[in-house]
């Protein structure tokens, strides 16, 4: 035979698990942002998943909330990321990197001030992630990627030659 179960001792269900809502939250959700583009971000959506580390190529820790963004990039082309706060009083820091899974170890640039501008010539091309990041505030984020011209000289023939 088996007690009765005490009716006044009851498990609760453990909570539920806290779901990712926001896109970019991840490296494996990392949106795309095209030359041009202006993306609306609200980082209290966000989770805090990466951080540079201060004294890598950051000037300061980054342990706030944090989105992920991949790049398509030519070599010579130069990368003019603009970010401005909408709301909430952020410090809002962009970092480029090659290996989204190790921004502090393949980290290429830093914004050096808060919501501030960011600009890289594109060494080799290829994908490189773009890290919108805060030092623990969260709030609404603006990030832009500005069409620029590319910082490498070209002659017309050669130009000619990628249209063939």
């Amino acid at each position: 035979d088996r007690p009765a179960a005490d009716p006044s001792f009851q498990s609760s269900p453990p909570p539920p698990r806290a779901r990712r809502t926001i896109e970019g939250d991840l490296c494996v959700t990392a949106f795309a942002l095209g030359h041009g583009e202006t993306r609306q971000l609200d980082l209290c959506e966000a989770w805090n998943d990466y951080d540079p580390g201060a004294f890598s190529c950051s000037p300061c820790a980054l342990p706030g909330p944090d989105v992920v963004a991949s790049l398509d990039t030519q070599p010579g082309e130069l990368l003019r990321i603009q970010t401005s706060v909408l709301s909430g009083e952020l410090d809002v820091r962009v970092y480029l990197a090659t290996d989204c899974e190790d921004p502090a170890g393949s980290c290429l640039a830093a914004a050096t001030t808060a919501a501030g501008e960011l600009e890289y010539s594109v060494v080799g091309g290829g994908e490189l992630f773009l890290f919108v990041d805060t030092t623990g505030e969260c709030g609404e984020v603006q990030v832009s990627l500005q069409r620029t011209a590319s910082s490498t000289r070209t002659t017309f023939s050669a130009l000619k030659a990628v249209y063939r």
